[in-house]
């Protein structure tokens, strides 16, 4: 695992685990939340999570959506 992937996992699951809480603080809904974690922490704008095969494949084979 390269250091990127590291960081990009470790920064989601943080994410996952911390924002459903913040969420609650700032009196909005988690997903909208998580949403704006994903905007500000993405390739747009950040920068610190970049798509590459690692989370592609996270987001296609671990995370289906039926």
């Amino acid at each position: 695992m390269r250091p990127e992937n590291a960081l990009s996992l470790l920064l989601i699951v943080l994410g996952a685990f911390f924002l459903p809480m913040i969420s609650r603080r700032l009196r909005i809904p988690s997903a909208v939340g998580e949403i704006l974690y994903g905007m500000i922490l993405g390739e747009h704008f950040l920068g610190l999570i970049s798509q590459d095969d690692f989370i592609r494949f996270f987001a296609e084979k671990c995370l289906p959506i039926k």
